[in-house]
């Protein structure tokens, strides 16, 4: 749900900055020009969420896929495991 709440903004945002970018300004005060700022901030903080998501489910699938790959005597090497025998 979350993901499509993202998906309509991105989309209605880019949607309004495309129809809108053409239009006749005001000056500085100009309400459209407001609402395309406006929608600019939305879109570079969708995409900042997006890379840090990206980042670190990359970064959890590289320590899988190495945890994976790791023979088992290295992750869980122990005396007791290695059946070493400590008293005679």
């Amino acid at each position: 749900m979350l993901a499509l709440a993202l998906l309509l903004m991105v989309l209605l945002s880019s949607v309004y900055i495309a129809v809108e970018s053409g239009h006749t300004c005001h000056g500085e005060e100009c309400p459209i020009c407001e609402h395309i700022e406006e929608c600019r901030n939305i879109l570079r903080q969708v995409s900042e969420i997006i890379t840090g998501c990206a980042v670190c489910l990359s970064a959890a699938i590289i320590i899988l896929l190495v945890r994976a790959n790791l023979p088992e005597f290295l992750i869980y090497t122990t005396p007791v495991r290695s059946g070493v025998r400590l008293n005679r």
